[in-house]
């Protein structure tokens, strides 16, 4: 809008009004000679009428559409680096992982039995990573990784027990919190007690265990932790947008199922338990749906590791670093984010905080080595070309050296007493060492190797802080399997 109009139109006007003035001393002195000089006072008046009604809209209209008064959302202020980074989309997120579950064992990924139809849908109406890796096979480090976005070389949780997640790493629950989020946690196993630190930034975080017996598994089922989070989720008043962890453990050994998964998968009863896994959370997914609809509501759903049934010679996970036991499910669904889509890049748990960020709209903290996977949603090519891991079990628990790997799409280098290379591509089993036949692939990836090592300072790649455990704590990592009895 011109903003000179105004003025000049009530000068007109003004000069108007004084010309009425003038004329009427002029008609009262003209007499009958005035006559046409009133039709001439008459026209203008109307004309004045008018322009003074345009004034007063002009004015007010200006004062509405005055750009240095208008306004306008934090979005449109932004620069470069700024705008999108603190325009939060308060969604609801909700994020599930499944203890020590295998890649290959969802439906949706080509498994023959159908031991998972809940998990299925929740990929149908989002997108499944084919080719997602973890960090560590172990469950702290591995969820520490995606709370934080960062490598075990930099937030030092490096084993189960003994580390804990120190309070100057800002988690994603803390982050949400902060932005106004409801923060709620339910955890499956005294593995993920709040003792190690993962529960900063939950408001509540619901690790309470069974008794159990000496020996026994101090974790709980799968039905227990989804009824907890179903109570918890329909208590939940609307007002706030919430962030939702519940972690199951029914996948890790014993591999015992209830029934009647236990007789139906009597030759397999490690597929029982996943489909048992899968039943319970298909009552999640379903009471989810009743409170948050999928429109409003962010949901992943990831393994925190695999699962090794005698591959290499191991049984469970924890030592070695093969794919049977870092090769995770990693399932999206939401706003944002393509139906039916399968990704086959690779993708890393430091990833789901970058990516969820993303989709929030938040900004990524600048600790973070993961990225954000949007791009890779839309098409583009994706930037996570290599993928650290490492195992610290073999020598804080078995007095061995320790592992570490390095893995891209095509290969992966392990650190080892004796150096491996696997052809992903041609050997996904990992079965042929093909390093002497390959050096130039070895050499660039041990580079990057002691690079993502070095992360975390310069004595990063040898050291080992641990804190002291209680007995108490000592006997349920044993009963779990993540320390030897008698291990230095």
């Amino acid at each position: 809008m011109n903003t000179e109009q105004p003025g000049r139109n009530q000068k007109e006007s003004m000069f108007i009004c004084g010309f009425i003035f003038f004329a009427l001393v002029l008609l009262v002195r003209s007499g009958r000679q005035g006559i046409m000089l009133l039709r001439i006072v008459r026209w203008f008046s109307i004309r004045s009428c008018l322009l003074l009604l345009l004034v007063v809209c002009g004015c007010q209209t200006s004062k509405k559409e005055n750009p240095q008064k208008a306004t306008t959302p934090s979005r449109a202020h932004s620069g470069p680096g700024q705008a999108l980074s603190e325009v939060w989309r308060h969604l609801n997120v909700v994020l599930v992982t499944i203890d020590t579950l295998r890649a290959d064992r969802l439906s949706c990924s080509g498994y023959h039995e159908k031991l998972t139809p809940n998990l299925d849908r929740l990929a149908a109406r989002g997108v499944l990573f084919e080719n997602a890796v973890a960090q560590a096979p172990s469950t702290p480090p591995s969820h520490a990784s995606m709370f934080t976005g960062t490598y075990p070389t930099v937030h030092q949780v490096r084993n189960a027990g003994g580390f804990a997640l120190d309070k100057s790493h800002e988690t994603l629950a803390e982050i949400l919190e902060e932005k106004g989020w409801q923060t709620a946690a339910f955890v499956g196993s005294s593995v993920l007690d709040r003792v190690y630190g993962l529960n900063q930034g939950f408001q509540v975080y619901d690790d309470r265990m069974p008794k159990s017996a000496a020996g026994e598994e101090p974790s709980r089922r799968a039905g227990p932790v989804v009824d907890r989070a179903i109570q918890w989720l329909q208590n939940q008043s609307g007002q706030k947008p919430f962030f939702l962890w519940v972690h199951v453990y029914d996948p890790h050994a014993p591999h015992d199922p209830p029934q009647p998964f236990k007789t139906k998968y009597k030759k397999s009863p490690y597929d029982g338990e996943v489909a048992y896994t899968d039943r319970e959370l298909g009552r999640l997914f379903d009471a989810l749906d009743k409170k948050s609809p999928p429109e409003r509501t962010l949901t992943a759903v990831l393994g925190d590791h695999g699962e090794s049934l005698s591959e290499h010679g191991e049984y469970y996970h924890g030592v070695f670093l093969y794919d049977s036991t870092l090769h995770i499910p990693w399932i999206m669904a939401g706003p944002g984010i393509p139906a039916g889509q399968h990704v086959k890049a690779q993708v890393r748990t430091i990833d789901l905080l970058p990516t969820l960020f993303a989709l929030l709209g938040g900004k990524v903290p600048a600790a973070c080595q993961g990225v954000s996977l949007v791009p890779v949603l839309e098409g583009q090519p994706g930037d996570t070309t290599y993928s650290y891991a490492e195992a610290l079990y073999p020598k804080l628990n078995m007095g061995w050296a320790e592992l570490r790997a390095v893995r891209t799409s095509r290969w992966k280098y392990v650190r080892a007493p004796r150096p491996e290379l696997y052809d992903l591509e041609r050997d996904p089993g990992e079965k042929v060492n093909v390093i002497d036949q390959h050096p130039a692939e070895a050499q660039m990836l041990r580079k990057e190797l002691e690079r993502i090592a070095s992360l975390g300072g310069p004595d990063a790649p040898e050291k080992v802080q641990t804190k002291t455990i209680s007995a108490a704590t000592e006997r349920r990592l044993e009963s779990l399997g993540y320390v030897s009895a008698g291990a230095p």
